[in-house]
């Protein structure tokens, strides 16, 4: 797992809830894809991100649901939930072209 830790300048204005002065990118290949999850900040004490998937002409972007106190353990999160949408769409496209298959194409062709 490649992950960059970027220090960046916080300046919100003193109304603001100030942001930990940090991000986090963590790209990688799965079955294909392009992944690139990326930590925005932190605020509240919860950290805040998403998941940007593309593969060819589709692209995706997960956000990060729940409560996760630290980059790390909302890094993971957003890389399960990265492979199991990719897990999921192949998994769709396998049965849809089973179902497309020349027998499909008879029974269509009989009705």
């Amino acid at each position: 797992m490649s992950t960059q830790y970027i220090q960046r300048a916080a300046s919100p204005s003193a109304d603001e809830a100030q942001p930990t002065p940090f991000e986090a990118e963590h790209r990688f290949q799965y079955r294909g894809w392009e992944v690139t999850v990326q930590i925005d900040g932190m605020a509240d004490g919860c950290v805040a991100g998403h998941a940007q998937l593309n593969a060819g002409n589709y692209s995706c972007r997960l956000v990060l649901a729940g409560r996760h106190h630290d980059g790390s353990a909302a890094i993971d999160a957003l890389d399960r939930k990265a492979r199991a949408l990719i897990d999921d769409r192949e998994a769709l496209a396998a049965l849809s072209q089973r179902n497309v298959g020349p027998r499909a194409s008879a029974d269509q062709a009989g009705a």
